[in-house]
This record gives structure tokens, C-alpha cells and sequence, in this order.
């Protein structure tokens, strides 16, 4: 099943694939953010899209049998449909070039306490008895850098700029061992030290599943990203000694 980048009418991102934490409740990565900054423009495996807009095979539908009619009239049904994917054998794939506007709230409103919203904290209670086996290899709240993605064995990689692997043997190379480490099943996150979006190679690497970081506010910012969230990652792998000298030592 894959689902779109939701945003809401302003322009703001709305979600960028959702997330489940262990206790069961759920979040929209990247609401209220700017929609164009890196880490919501690459393809990757989530926890669930939101049914606002979704696409899937009909024949999978039809082998799963859609929605469980136990979160009828709404909320938790998508959530739980893709925690029935997963046991099925499929993923769950988050596409950022696909943008939907949605307006949040509008059907049943926001308030929790009367009407079908109330249902929202109902069919939480439904979902946690049906999921919680699953719901212990979820990560806790507010871990928000590992749950973003189902991905949870990361590699960090560092070159000297996106390589454009149709000019050169040194970027050809580059772009060949994050294929090698995407096909053996790693999460990667590649960093060039000029932190430049050099198109079309940027997006695609992004189409790949890979993050790229690049922009104004990883340059400036870089050194206390690094400090907060390099000991997640299991590998890292330079081809950058400038960034390798100036930042990391």
C-alpha cells in the first residue's frame, strides 16, 4: 500500500507517513512543518498512511478483506489495516512526490468527547487488545528519528557532493555502494559536505529510499544533528575527510 505527503490548505505538511508508538497512539510525522525539508522527501516503509488517501491492489484488498468492521464508523481502521498488511507479508511505502491537500478535522470535528470523533479514543482501546503482541516492538513516544521509518538498521554516508553518477568513475562508485547498501537492507541517510540538492541526482537517490541532507539548515545546524542522532545509526561510511576532519573528530 502506498499513500501521498498530506498537507493542509496553508501549504504546511500535514503528515509524512504516520507513526504508532508501543502505548498505541498515533502521529502524523512532520505535521505543521515545512513540506520541502529533507527528511520528508524520500520514499520509505511506515507504520501506516492515513486513509485519506491510499493506494493498494485490489486483489490484496480482497485477500485482507479491506477495513475490520470492528473500527466502524472510523478511526483506527486505516492504522490497523496496515498492521494487517505487515502480517500478510507486504509494506506500507511512504511517496513524497505524490501531494494531496487535505483539510484535517473538517467530517467530524475535533472534539473527542461526543459524536463519531469519540470513536478515536474507542478503537484506540480496540487496536491496543488486537496489537499489542506488535505493539511491543513499536518505539516509545517521542522517539520520533527511529520511528519516522521501519528502518532499523541505518547507515550514515558522507561524499563531497551528490554523486552524478553519469559524469564521473568517483560518483559512480559512490552511487553503486548506496544501491549495494539499500539492497542489503539498510537505512540510508547520505550527507554532502557541500550540503548542495543537485538535481535530478538528488531525487534520485530520494526515489530510492535514500535521505539526503542538503539546504541552509543542515549546513548551519549540522554538528548538533550529528550530536542528537549519529548514535542511531549501526554504520557510517566516509568518502568525505574535510566533513570527516571539521565536524565528526
Amino acid at each position: 500500500m502506498v499513500g501521498p505527503k498530506l498537507i493542509f490548505p496553508n501549504g504546511k505538511l500535514q503528515e509524512a507517513g504516520g507513526i504508532v508508538w508501543n502505548n498505541g497512539e498515533c502521529s502524523n510525522y512532520g505535521s505543521g512543518n515545512n513540506l520541502d525539508m529533507p527528511e520528508y522527501n524520500y520514499v520509505k516503509e511506515v507504520d501506516y498512511i492515513s486513509s485519506a488517501s491510499i493506494l493498494i491492489r485490489k486483489s490484496i484488498w480482497e485477500r485482507i478483506g479491506g477495513f475490520d468492521k470492528r473500527f466502524i464508523p472510523a478511526y483506527y481502521e486505516d492504522t490497523d489495516f496496515a498492521f494487517e498488511l505487515r502480517r500478510f507479508g507486504y509494506k506500507v511505502i511512504f511517496l513524497p512526490k505524490s501531494v494531496v491537500e487535505h483539510y484535517r478535522g473538517i467530517s467530524n470535528g475535533r472534539n473527542l468527547s461526543f459524536g463519531i470523533k469519540k470513536y478515536q479514543i474507542i478503537n484506540k482501546k480496540k487496536f491496543i487488545k488486537k496489537w499489542k503482541n506488535e505493539l511491543k516492538y513499536q518505539k516509545e513516544k517521542g522517539n520520533t528519528f527511529q520511528a519516522r521509518d521501519r528502518g532499523y538498521n541505518r547507515i550514515f554516508v558522507i561524499d563531497e557532493n551528490v554523486p552524478k553518477m553519469n559524469k564521473n568513475a568517483g560518483s559512480r562508485c559512490t552511487f553503486i555502494y548506496l544501491n549495494i547498501f539499500k539492497k542489503i537492507g539498510l537505512q540510508v541517510t547520505f550527507l554532502p559536505d557541500n550540503f548542495q540538492k543537485i538535481e535530478p541526482y538528488t531525487t534520485i537517490l530520494q526515489q530510492k529510499g535514500i535521505e539526503v541532507l542538503y539546504g541552509k539548515w543542515y549546513k548551519k545546524n549540522i554538528k548538533n544533528w550529528l550530536k542528537t542522532n549519529l548514535k542511531y545509526f549501526k554504520y557510517v561510511y566516509f568518502k568525505s575527510q574535510r566533513l570527516q576532519k571539521n565536524i565528526l573528530i
